[in-house]
């Protein structure tokens, strides 16, 4: 059975979302076809309503052209209530908390939810955020994994204890949307916190968005502090391998972005060995290790996050047991240790059975 992803998120668009749907792609390829942008026939860019209305019609336009047989996969929710208006059957996967940013957007997204043949999240905690009404139906879990975008970082290239203790400088390296809920602020009055206590220590945030300029403007005079945007894959590898610890700590927030569904970014850190400080929300603790992050409250402060990052700097041996702990977990979480779900996906919606596992 062939399938389709129907998606205006792919490489080269950068994001969470675009780096999933390109190891889905590529796990069971020739199996899933990337609809339009195989064909010349990209979709419409850009953010606002009326982009949006312009992919939905351009998701129509590409379902019409498909076989009736073909299990259509459909990305972004937008894109499905244009499936919903052509009756077509077809798979939602839902990434995290998608319209919360409207007036009553998580109700209206979970009436939604109830038409989809079937629904795939991208964690535990998205599923069980959104839960709605689906009698008799099975939805699955099919958490992001990693590709050949991100490695799994090689024995060759990974650090000792004595390499570790040599270095007096401490890097700490951010990826991410810039956007609120993401915690960029905190993060950088924390590391500011640890230079006032005499660490050595910088930060690098990679990444772009609609608080670019602010950002930007905050870390004006902050010399310990370097914003990159526009990163290639290789780009970004080299500054994950450069760094000594990830960190990435956002919130649930009112408006906008609210909801983090899981991170990729953790488990691309996770891949290139580096011990990771995050938060305790949305998908967070799915996407990361036990043994290689040190998770903090939500609502933790800059004086929590200066102290995590205190610690951090100052146990090597710490950060290499935590190094060692996400290079084995990220290991197991490639995209193809997830091909059993994804056969799943398939297999359920010709009529075999339905196990709901998560993987």
């Amino acid at each position: 059975m062939t399938a389709c992803l129907i998606t205006t998120n792919y490489p080269p668009v950068g994001g969470g979302v675009s780096r999933y749907n390109y190891g889905l792609v590529h796990a069971v390829f020739p199996r899933i076809v990337l609809g339009g942008w195989d064909d010349g026939d990209s979709p419409p860019s850009g953010e606002g309503f009326v982009a949006k209305i312009k992919q939905l019609i351009w998701a129509q336009r590409i379902v019409a052209r498909m076989p009736r047989s073909t299990l259509l996969l459909i990305s972004q929710p937008h894109l499905g209530l244009g499936l919903l208006m052509t009756g077509r059957p077809f798979v939602q996967f839902v990434h995290g908390g998608e319209w919360e940013n409207y007036p009553a957007g998580r109700a209206l997204f979970r009436l939604f939810l109830a038409y989809p043949q079937k629904l795939v999240f991208n964690s535990v905690a998205t599923m069980e955020r959104l839960k709605c009404s689906r009698r008799g139906r099975f939805d699955l879990v099919l958490k992001p994994g990693l590709s050949e975008i991100t490695p799994v970082k090689p024995a060759s290239g990974r650090r000792s204890v004595g390499s570790l203790q040599k270095n007096p400088l401490i890097r700490v390296l951010a990826v991410s949307r810039l956007s609120r809920r993401k915690g960029h602020r905190r993060l950088i009055a924390g590391v500011e916190r640890c230079r006032a206590a005499g660490l050595n220590i910088e930060l690098t945030v990679v990444g772009s968005g609609e608080l670019q300029d602010e950002i930007g403007q905050f870390i004006e005079g902050k010399t310990f502090v370097t914003l990159k945007s526009g990163l290639s894959d290789a780009e970004l590898r080299l500054a994950y391998d450069r760094a000594d610890i990830f960190a990435l700590l956002p919130e649930q927030i009112k408006g906008g972005e609210a909801w983090e569904g899981f991170g990729i970014v953790y488990l691309e850190a996770a891949a290139r060995g580096l011990p990771i400080l995050a938060t305790d929300t949305g998908g967070v603790r799915e996407a990361t290790c036990q043994e290689g992050a040190l998770l903090l409250s939500e609502a933790c402060t800059e004086t929590d996050i200066a102290e995590s990052l205190h610690y951090l700097s100052t146990s090597p041996i710490v950060r290499l047991r935590m190094s060692e702990a996400n290079l084995s977990w990220a290991a197991e979480n490639t995209w193809s240790a997830r091909a059993e779900v994804i056969g799943e996906v398939f297999a359920t919606q010709i009529g075999r059975g339905l196990s709901g596992r998560h993987r």
